[in-house]
């Protein structure tokens, strides 16, 4: 169990909540971007990727406690490639009509809700919602796999080395990141009670990529804003319900939502109530100025997040932990 201000979290939960951690930094610019670094060295950059974020994650797990600063950034810098990821996806396929400022405000005032309540409430909600992921999950994976063929992933190796270790350098990023702020609700689970959630999602990630570049090529799906909505358009049930993908797309919005719950959670747990209102107006407003920008600039700045997250998963090993109280 793991003990956290009187309430608990067991191993199932937290399995759940890294599931869900793993994944949700890819949407929205994640997909596109390590389909145009590495080509069709896609798979194997990501699986690489993947070695090297579990490696992350047990030093962190070593490490324990993170700095409270190091927190608040990652919260913020996951909360904005989140809020503007699901922005744009339902201004432009979702709710096209809405104004993106009613989306923004509508999901922040959820998750500040969701934020009240204690870490074993948002561990339950994710544990709720996981039988209907998995369910989509199971659905889409049997339908897509019809839609692949193989020969759109040759040749390998078609792209030069440093491309190459860029790719596992942008995956081992997105897919450990936001796990650092769950490190603190481990207790004294051991790690390979802990991992399960991120290998789990990390092997989903890249069955989705699989999907993605089997399905159109890299140089076709390079050039679409969002890959993993639109090979979701592939999908038909029974051979007569087609035109379902924003349902299936649900699946990624909750989980941006419990992601989300657990960032608003720790910027609370680790700011004064003055301070976390003022940094979340602060959030609102920041969002909503970049998303009235010129879209294809706002993709421009979003790629540099994702060297960013490495970057912070390098600093939060490198600076010093806070000492217990």
């Amino acid at each position: 169990m793991v003990v956290y201000m009187g309430r608990y979290m067991n191993k199932i939960e937290y399995n759940i909540l890294s599931f869900y951690l793993t994944r949700v930094l890819f949407m929205g610019g994640g997909f596109s971007l390590l389909v145009n670094v590495c080509h069709n060295n896609l798979l194997i950059s990501s699986f690489l990727g993947m070695l090297l974020g579990y490696f992350l994650l047990f030093l962190i797990y070593k490490k324990g406690n993170i700095n409270k600063i190091m927190k608040i950034i990652i919260s913020l810098v996951i909360l904005i490639i989140n809020i503007i990821g699901v922005t744009a996806l339902t201004s432009t396929h979702l709710l096209f009509k809405t104004p993106s400022i009613i989306v923004v405000i509508a999901l922040v005032l959820v998750l500040l809700y969701g934020s009240k309540k204690d870490i074993k409430n948002i561990g339950w909600i994710a544990f709720i919602l996981i039988f209907i992921s998995s369910f989509i999950v199971g659905i889409a994976c049997l339908n897509l796999f019809r839609y692949t063929k193989l020969t759109n992933l040759l040749p390998l190796f078609d792209t030069g080395v440093m491309d190459f270790i860029k790719g596992i350098i942008i995956f081992a990023g997105t897919s450990t990141l936001p796990n650092v702020l769950l490190i603190e609700y481990k207790g004294n689970m051991k790690f390979k009670d802990i991992s399960i959630g991120y290998i789990i999602g990390a092997l989903l990630m890249i069955l989705v990529l699989f999907f993605i570049n089997g399905t159109y090529g890299y140089e076709f799906a390079s050039i679409l804003r969002f890959p993993e909505y639109s090979i979701l358009r592939n999908i038909d049930l029974f051979n007569f319900l087609t035109n379902i993908e924003n349902i299936f797309m649900l699946e990624w919005i909750s989980c941006i939502i419990v992601c989300g719950l657990l960032c608003f959670k720790v910027l609370r747990n680790n700011t004064k109530p003055r301070m976390f209102y003022t940094i979340i107006s602060l959030l609102v407003f920041g969002i909503y100025t970049m998303l009235i920008m010129n879209y294809p600039n706002v993709l421009y700045v979003k790629e540099y997040f994702y060297y960013l997250f490495s970057l912070l998963m390098l600093l939060v090993l490198l600076i010093k932990k806070e000492k217990s109280k």
